[in-house]
């Protein structure tokens, strides 16, 4: 499994993904949230990642370096972090460990750039991405809504 920048022909394919995702049982978006607006924004700024296995892309993950996270007062770092958004795994893939996976690699490549910390929101009904969260040693706060990570 490999994951890499996304292809702006792919564009639409991780939009199929967002739109599958919000018929699936724990998951919160919404017609409002994630659009293809939101895929154009993370491709042009290089954020969109996917993952493939077998020649297929099954997942896909943005990060963010500016958001609305940052404001919160209980980050213990706030300089030279991300955010990881949009976290998504094609159904037939659910449980094969391809969203650790990808944050895995995506950990690795913030790394390698000097990031500090990753910042991430879940909603703790989301009990999938929770347990894949906890897995990977994330830290959890504010009433396990958001979900901190400090290397």
């Amino acid at each position: 499994m490999q994951l890499r920048h996304v292809k702006k022909e792919e564009l639409s394919i991780v939009n199929s993904l967002y739109e599958y995702a919000k018929l699936e049982q724990f998951c919160v978006w919404s017609d409002e949230y994630p659009t293809y607006l939101d895929i154009e924004e993370d491709f042009k700024l290089h954020n969109l990642f996917v993952m493939e296995f077998n020649n297929k892309i099954v997942g896909a993950i943005s990060i963010i370096s500016k958001n609305e996270l940052d404001e919160f007062t209980e980050w213990q770092c706030k300089e030279n972090t991300i955010e990881i958004a949009r976290v998504v795994v094609h159904h037939d893939y659910h449980g094969m460990g391809i969203a650790k996976n990808m944050v895995l690699q995506l950990i690795d490549i913030c790394k390698i750039n000097n990031c500090k910390a990753i910042h991430l929101a879940c909603q703790c009904d989301n009990l999938p991405a929770v347990k894949t969260y906890q897995k990977i040693n994330f830290n959890f706060f504010r009433n396990n809504f958001y979900i901190f990570y400090h290397f």
